[in-house]
């Protein structure tokens, strides 16, 4: 069994931050007009999610840390993002760096408190 060391991802707040950023916006009606008007929750969802998964991996790269943003799966039809870091920062065995590192992190994806 592999442990993974990580936080669960609000997905509120990062969804709120990623529009707020333009990593997603409103499909266009051509591209709409492309598919039945049964598939539009599938699009914009599909359309959401890659923006969400965007905005997560750039937050990762702009804090500098060893970091993956994955999705988790739960059960059928439920599944959730989770930031996993590296087994070097668990509390055990991180330095005072990777601790400040981390805290920045914390702050960056809104973990903090």
């Amino acid at each position: 069994m592999q442990l993974v060391l990580g936080y669960l991802v609000n997905e509120i707040w990062l969804r709120d931050y990623a529009k707020q950023h333009q990593y997603y916006g409103d499909l266009d009606p051509e591209t709409l007009a492309l598919y039945h008007e049964s598939a539009y929750p599938i699009l914009i969802r599909s359309e959401e999610m890659d923006g969400l998964y965007e905005a997560g991996c750039d937050l990762i790269a702009r804090c500098g840390m060893r970091a993956t943003l994955n999705p988790v799966w739960i059960s059928n039809c439920e599944s959730c993002f989770c930031w996993c870091i590296s087994r070097s920062f668990h509390p055990n065995t991180r330095t005072p760096e990777e601790a400040a590192l981390l805290e920045r992190f914390k702050d960056l994806i809104g973990a903090k408190g």
